[in-house]
């Protein structure tokens, strides 16, 4: 049986979640195609879905000065997503580096806590910032610190590695 706890308890994770997603849509039809989008993706990815929703919320402002499309930031969530998933993480587990993750682009770079909350939680995503910078761990936790990891590279390196994470899951 369910207690009147986790009821309130979805509720409001389902609040938050649409709130999230409120303010990057621009119309009611574009909100319901987003939100659709974005529950399927958790589902499909088995991940934390106030994550997935925050996770691209935070991508699709750290990269409005991109012009990315909404079908190329689901894209990048979806790698992300995959890529923590692959490294052996549950949901749960990467609820919080997502959380981390998500605050970087915020921000504007991956540094710091965030860059060791994602190295820990995801160790993929590194290798595929790696792999687009030709950059060791070293060189990239040492790049990181300056700030040079943004989200415009972030975008890139996990365009660019989305066929590899799909081959992990």
């Amino acid at each position: 049986t369910v207690s009147v706890g986790q009821v309130i308890q979805y509720s409001d994770g389902w609040k938050s979640f649409n709130n999230v997603l409120r303010q990057v849509t621009t119309s009611e039809a574009d909100f319901i195609k987003t939100q659709q989008s974005v529950l399927a993706l958790a589902k499909q990815t088995n991940s934390n879905l106030l994550s997935t929703a925050e996770l691209y919320g935070e991508l699709t402002r750290a990269t409005s000065d991109l012009g990315l499309s909404s079908e190329r930031v689901l894209g990048v969530t979806g790698t992300i997503n995959k890529l923590f998933l692959a490294g052996g993480k549950s949901a749960a587990e990467a609820s919080g580096s997502i959380r981390q993750l998500a605050q970087a682009l915020a921000a504007g770079a991956l540094r710091g806590d965030e860059f060791n909350s994602v190295a820990e939680g995801a160790p993929r995503i590194l290798d595929a910032l790696a792999k687009q910078l030709n950059m060791t761990r070293g060189e990239l936790r040492e790049f990181a610190a300056t700030g040079g990891i943004t989200a415009e590279i972030m975008v890139k390196a996990l365009e660019g590695y989305a066929t590899e994470a799909d081959k992990m899951v």
